[in-house]
């Protein structure tokens, strides 16, 4: 299911412009800093799931293994991502040779860019938007995966509650 990736009518290169334009951004650092970057609110109650799931997802969070899953998944991806938020609540897609951003900033000022920017040719900005387009596509298909895989687990895993003792060795003054 495509929760996230609403890439399958994206036709020409105007569309996938205005995808990466419209996409929701997420300031990584607060506001003041002026770091925005492509994002996707992962939140668990925006994942679009019953109440039932939601109740055993709140259970899984508190699962000491549950983001071995998730971490193998992004890390498979060879994306720069990062969860960010108060709350972790944020999936952020990173260029972190691009001061942060994923993707060109000219998408939320291409007035400008053109003045900035005045050697770039047709070709070399279409070849841009492509590979920034696909870029946050696979951004988009990765959190669809991601969410896919919690509903796996939320469908499939078993909560055990285990008690445990770990032994601790301290100083004192005798």
């Amino acid at each position: 299911m495509n929760f996230f990736n609403q890439t399958l009518k994206i036709k020409t290169l105007e569309d996938e412009f205005n995808y990466i334009k419209n996409h929701f951004k997420y300031w990584t650092m607060n506001s003041w800093n002026g770091l925005v970057s492509i994002a996707n609110n992962v939140k668990i109650y925006n994942l679009g799931l019953t109440a039932a799931q939601l109740d055993k997802a709140y259970d899984l969070l508190d699962c000491k293994n549950f983001y071995d899953d998730i971490n193998l998944l992004i890390y498979d991806s060879e994306l720069q991502v990062t969860f960010n938020g108060k709350s972790s609540g944020y999936l952020v897609l990173h260029n972190f040779e691009n001061n942060g951003c994923a993707v060109s900033p000219w998408y939320w000022d291409y007035e400008n860019f053109n003045k900035l920017y005045p050697d770039y040719d047709h070709e070399t900005i279409e070849d841009i938007i492509n590979y920034d387009f696909e870029l946050v596509r696979d951004f988009d298909i990765l959190c669809d995966e991601l969410r896919e895989r919690l509903i796996y687990q939320i469908e499939n895993s078993e909560i055990k509650t285990e008690t445990y003792t770990t032994t601790h060795q301290r100083k004192v003054i005798a």
